[in-house]
């Protein structure tokens, strides 16, 4: 699966393997799944993105948003902590 992360400013710190993503920070993940948020931590070791800050993340089929979030780099799977949104259920 490939993912593609896009920001205005990064900073990778070597020896925790650990990027910090600020400003407009965008996921597009290669199956159609999209995060926006201002922050980003990519903990590369794990494979797993998390902040503390709003969330918008979009499906084919759903459109969440929230304050703080932790998930894969994928989004195959995210708790967002303090959602708001809505949810299609077939």
């Amino acid at each position: 699966v490939t993912t593609r992360v896009f920001s205005d400013r990064a900073i990778y710190k070597p020896e925790d393997a650990i990027f910090e993503l600020y400003g407009n920070v965008r996921v597009n993940t290669a199956n159609n799944r999209h995060l926006e948020s201002e922050y980003l931590e990519w903990q590369q070791n794990l494979n797993e993105i998390s902040t503390s800050q709003f969330v918008i993340i979009t499906t084919p089929s759903d459109s969440l948003a929230g304050t703080g979030f932790e998930g894969k780099t994928d989004l195959s799977r995210y708790t967002i902590k303090e959602p708001k949104g809505r949810v299609v259920i077939d």
